[in-house]
């Protein structure tokens, strides 16, 4: 994903917006889109947005979310690169469409239509929504790029050991989540903060209060 990093910010800084004016186009964080940019202040990787974060970071750039996949080599450029319906009949098996849609709800908490699954499988749809493959990567345990090519059940097993699913963090519940203001949450999040953090923790551990300490430095 390093080629989104570098996309996302020159074309932020060539459109003039600071990281707090896209995140808000974006309806994203702006520590997130900083930590896009950057990496993981916590890990020092980077981070894997998941299909819808990255909808509206296509939309805040003016690109609809196939160009943005295509641009940062997430699904291939070929023009003749079709989805293969006849891996959603294999992935059903005996289920019906209600059936397979209600497990997939159940599994990923994300709801594909009986009707639009039904339709990807007859090939009625050869190019849906990468937000749909993505729901059927996810509840298959395999890669997106095995439905744009024909499988076995046995080639089904090999991608679910050797091209798994990869599993996105950018909507797990952060250790974070109860700090409402944002400028706080940004303050901590900030690896260049962790001596004052330190500090705090150790006043807290000697059981020092916060209105001594208030009123022993800012006293006037």
């Amino acid at each position: 994903m390093g080629h989104l990093s570098n996309l996302i910010k020159t074309r932020r800084q060539s459109a003039g917006f600071s990281l707090r004016e896209f995140s808000e186009r974006c309806g994203l964080s702006h520590t997130y889109i900083k930590n896009l940019e950057e990496t993981d202040p916590r890990t020092g990787k980077e981070i894997v947005p998941t299909v819808e974060s990255l909808d509206k970071i296509a939309r805040a750039l003016n690109m609809t979310l196939e160009e943005l996949l295509k641009e940062i080599g997430y699904i291939k450029k070929d023009k003749n690169l079709t989805f293969e319906g006849s891996n959603l009949k294999m992935i059903r098996g005996n289920k019906s469409y209600k059936e397979i849609t209600d497990d997939i709800f159940l599994k990923t908490k994300r709801k594909i239509d009986p009707s639009v699954y039904e339709d990807m499988e007859k090939g009625n749809d050869e190019s849906p929504s990468p937000i749909l493959v993505d729901i059927l990567a996810n509840y298959s345990g395999v890669d997106r790029s095995f439905f744009y090519r024909k499988n076995s059940p046995d080639d089904l097993r090999r991608a679910q050991l050797s091209e798994p699913y990869r599993v996105y963090d950018d909507h797990k519940k952060s250790p974070l989540d109860h700090i409402k203001d944002a400028d706080l949450k940004e303050f901590v999040s900030n690896p260049e903060n962790i001596d004052y953090l330190l500090l705090a923790k150790e006043l807290k551990s000697k059981k020092i209060k916060v209105k001594f300490i208030r009123d022993m430095i800012f006293d006037e």
